[in-house]
């Protein structure tokens, strides 16, 4: 530990990981910091850097010592008492026994190395990440610290600093600003925790003794047979899907077909306005009048401007879909991805639910950041002398701010691939949520036959707006000819095409993200882990074409649970819980 003068108050910070805690302490010191390791008596398997540096402590103004260390995540997990950690008990009596918190990781000795390090502080500054789970781990690093701080003169000496992206200009904010860390949201945490463990362990239990019992060790393949409170509605949503596709039945279906002889623009055919009939006759009936009528008349001609409105900003669940229909990405690679490019500062913290920008987003400096000679650059300077649409899109969870990105990438991101495509990614989505909306024309005409609509549908775009960034979503230009009402147009040909219905498709990742969203199934910070656990216990896996396939174990395990009792798969009891949880963290 570098040498201070006793007279300094001694300010120790915990960041969550050690790559954090350097990036950190480089900002705060400006760079002027130095490196070294906790001392601490006896061996662990992981010592904690230490980062310190004499600088004024904005609470008081006075310059203290400062000390910045970090965690490895969480430093305790929960267990049950010893007693019932025999797997001979009965699952029942799991959701009564007695629980506690023992060290995640006994060998490392995080907790023993923090107590070292906040002997005789004066005051604590927590900079976990800026989520329930970061909030959770704040407490757990009390418990190691605040004990063995100074306690007198009587003063607030616990403070938490709330950022979102690792930026300079960011964390020193932070630090002026620093607020007390938030006991709801952690106690929701523990209540989640404690909830999963009494649950996913009793089921655990009880479905392992009875499938070895039914089936042998030797035909499992496998110790145990994990129930997962989120992993179960999860495979559950890949199970209903396959065996909708299993006992489909194909329904013939007939569309009537219509080409018109338009002058000045050729033969045309016509849109059905029912588009199908499953009733043979009537289609048969409406091609009879159809051959009637060596004519027909336009009924009406409609021209309307519409708006393809500009996407919201992105939060994490949008960004897992995007990089996983975009990207051809996995949940789970594409959080790890984010979460380098959030700790190598090329965008802001990727875990938030906020699709909305603050009040206090500052378009004209992140654009400016963005400048360069590279495409992401160009559209970044363009949009700075662009006048904003002062119109807000999304909606503000009360969380993190949206992802955005926060600086040009560097060589070695360009040469990074995958990560420079996740990057890339999220610059098109944040330059195209700061972009004007599409504006286009959706021209219709109307042809009557009896009663019965035939039309044509054109689109003209006036102005291409954020598609000209995401040009996957560029809308196709389809001429319609210049028709007024009244007019009659030939009848080349009609005829009746015949076909099925056909099975809906498996489900794809960004599918199933969807599903988990829409029923509440886990959080942003879980839905990537909850998809991957169902891979990698050989529930179900990926197909050529990257849709999810039940394996027969994960088809017989929701279906076992469906014979007992079908509320055990659908979603509604996970959601309700997770309400439940957000009532605990306010």
């Amino acid at each position: 530990m570098a040498f201070r003068n006793p007279a300094m108050r001694k300010v120790v910070m915990v960041a969550e990981k050690p790559s954090l805690a350097k990036t950190l302490a480089g900002f705060l010191s400006t760079n002027r910091c130095t490196k070294g390791m906790i001392d601490v008596v006896g061996q662990v398997s992981r010592p904690l850097p230490l980062f310190e540096w004499d600088a004024p402590w904005p609470v008081t103004g006075e310059i203290v010592h400062y000390l910045m260390s970090s965690t490895y995540g969480h430093i305790n997990e929960i267990e049950f008492v010893e007693e019932f950690r025999d797997w001979r008990k009965d699952p029942e009596g799991l959701f009564t026994c007695g629980v506690m918190k023992q060290p995640a990781d006994p060998h490392a000795g995080v907790g023993r190395q923090l107590t070292g390090l906040g002997r005789n502080a004066d005051f604590l500054v927590l900079w976990l990440d800026c989520d329930k789970e970061g909030e959770n781990i704040c407490f757990e690093v009390m418990d190691c610290i605040v004990p063995v701080m100074r306690k007198s003169p009587p003063m607030q000496r616990i403070y938490r600093a709330q950022f979102s992206a690792l930026t300079a200009h960011d964390i020193q904010e932070a630090l002026q600003h620093l607020r007390t860390p938030n006991q709801d949201e952690a106690r929701s945490v523990d209540a989640r925790m404690e909830l999963d463990l009494r649950i996913g362990c009793a089921f655990t239990r009880f479905q392992t003794r009875f499938f070895k019992h039914k089936y042998g060790a030797e035909a499992l393949r496998t110790t145990t047979m994990p129930f997962g409170p989120c992993q179960t509605p999860t495979l559950g949503f890949v199970v209903e899907r396959h065996m909708a596709i299993q006992n489909f039945q194909p329904e013939p279906f007939w569309q009537v077909k219509v080409d018109v002889d338009i002058p000045g623009s050729g033969v045309l055919t016509l849109h059905w306005k029912r588009n199908r009939t499953l009733d043979r006759a009537l289609a048969e009936r409406i091609l009879l009048s159809l051959r009637r009528h060596r004519f027909i008349t336009v009924a009406n001609v409609t021209s309307l401007e519409k708006r393809k409105l500009r996407p919201a900003a992105l939060n994490t669940v949008q960004l897992l879909r995007l990089a996983s229909s975009r990207l051809g990405m996995s949940p789970d690679e594409a959080m790890r991805i984010a979460e380098k490019l959030y700790m190598e500062g090329f965008i802001s913290y990727p875990r938030t639910e906020t699709t909305r920008y603050p009040s206090s987003f500052d378009r004209m400096s992140t654009l400016t950041n963005l400048g360069g000679d590279d495409e992401i650059g160009r559209w970044a300077a363009k949009l700075i002398y662009e006048v904003s649409d002062s119109r807000q899109v999304g909606k503000d969870r009360g969380d993190h701010p949206p992802i955005i990105p926060l600086k040009k990438p560097t060589v070695g991101l360009r040469n990074g691939d995958r990560a420079f495509l996740l990057y890339e990614l999220i610059c098109n989505y944040f330059l195209a949520g700061l972009a004007s909306d599409c504006i286009y024309l959706e021209k219709t005409v109307v042809f009557d036959v009896e009663g019965e609509r035939f039309q044509l549908d054109g689109v003209e775009v006036m102005e291409p707006g954020y598609t000209d960034i995401l040009t996957n979503e560029r809308m196709r230009f389809r001429e319609v000819p210049g028709i007024a009402v009244g007019s009659s147009v030939g009848v080349r040909d009609c005829g009746l095409r015949e076909d099925a219905t056909r099975p809906p498709d498996y489900l794809s990742e960004s599918d199933l993200i969807d599903l988990m969203e829409k029923h509440e199934i886990g959080t942003d910070a879980s839905i990537a882990v909850h998809i991957q656990s169902i891979f990698k216990r050989n529930f179900a896996f990926l197909n050529d074409q990257r849709k999810i396939v039940p394996t027969p174990m994960g088809s017989a395990l929701i279906g076992a649970y469906q014979a007992l009792d079908d509320d055990l798969v659908k979603p509604q009891i996970r959601s309700t819980l997770e309400r439940d949880l957000k009532l605990i963290a306010g």
